[in-house]
């Protein structure tokens, strides 16, 4: 699903029913993002407003347009199943629960000034992750609903996702591992795109214009790297470029690494993060110039199907609990 402000309302597409939907909101806020709960009947609308105060959070009745919460949210905030959401206030992760209005803490953190965030949630809720910084470095910890514990795992990361509920795909270097919560051992999913390549084979023309790139030139930059799971397959960015070609694109792959999709590919630009539809077969991507190398053009969100670009200027994506935050 996709959003766009028109005065007063809220215009959400789904591509799923191929139909517009107009939300009623009247609150005077710049808004900075909007997602949707698990049964698809609410949305959380989040944002300051122009007075430069902190950023409110406004939980919408998508069938009514009725306002059924408002609340001061600081940080970050993710939606757990379809009338409960995780919060974080920079000091603490609560959890906020519709049914009966009672919001509790869930982990208080201490000696932290940038909170904790890109909250994330685990396809059963039993558990959900979060990155926290400690010194320089972005550390993935994991609570345990069912035992109320919280786990910090070694690695320093910036990107991750749920592979299923106990196991989590993050960026290692030019490639992706996967994190298994039980014992905290990591194992090398993708190296880089020459291990990409390796393990998918031949399949289609995109691989082949990559392998050319990577044979052309040994000094070449070749990156995989912002992996979503969703609808049972591995999605990641693709990043490859020699001293006078450069590839970007977002890729899709089956958990036994066969059967890869491109669902963009392009030669222009820079990836700052992408965004998978409720038709999965449709992605939104965020791509602005490379200025370094002299790339004049607007930054923007493109969506695309098949690789083919399709018009939704003013179009914003609506993220789901499963895809962390960051993105």
């Amino acid at each position: 699903m996709i959003y766009k402000i028109d005065k007063d309302k809220i215009k959400i597409w789904d591509f799923v029913k191929n139909a517009e939907n107009n939300v009623q909101f009247n609150e005077q806020i710049r808004i900075s993002r909007v997602s949707i709960n698990s049964s698809n009947d609410k949305i959380a609308v989040w944002g300051g407003d122009v007075g430069q105060k902190d950023p409110k959070l406004y939980i919408i009745d998508l069938p009514t347009s009725k306002k059924i919460y408002e609340l001061d949210v600081l940080y970050d905030f993710q939606w757990y199943g379809s009338d409960s959401l995780l919060i974080s206030d920079g000091n603490a992760m609560h959890q906020l629960t519709f049914k009966d209005g009672k919001y509790r803490k869930l982990i208080k953190f201490s000696r932290i000034k940038i909170g904790p965030s890109e909250i994330s949630v685990s396809h059963d809720l039993s558990k959900f992750a979060f990155v926290k910084w400690k010194n320089d470095n972005k550390k993935l910890c994991v609570y345990d609903f069912n035992s109320s514990s919280i786990l910090q795992f070694k690695p320093s990361l910036y990107n991750y996702t749920w592979l299923d509920n106990e196991k989590l795909v993050y960026n290692y270097g030019d490639g992706l591992k996967i994190l298994q919560i039980s014992d905290g051992k990591s194992i090398i999913l993708l190296k880089d795109i020459n291990s990409l390549i390796k393990r998918a084979g031949i399949q289609n023309e995109y691989i082949k214009d990559l392998l050319n790139i990577v044979r052309k030139d040994d000094k070449i930059l070749n990156m995989i790297e912002k992996p979503v799971f969703f609808n049972e397959r591995l999605y990641f960015s693709v990043f490859c470029a020699n001293k006078t070609e450069k590839r970007i694109g977002i890729a899709s792959i089956k958990n036994d690494l066969s059967d890869i999709r491109f669902h963009f590919y392009g030669t222009i630009g820079l990836i700052g993060g992408y965004y998978i539809m409720n038709n999965p077969e449709i992605i939104g991507v965020y791509i602005y110039p490379n200025k370094l190398v002299g790339e004049k053009f607007k930054a923007e969100i493109q969506y695309f199907q098949d690789n083919k670009k399709i018009e939704f200027k003013e179009y914003h994506p609506i993220l789901n609990s499963y895809i962390p935050t960051y993105l």
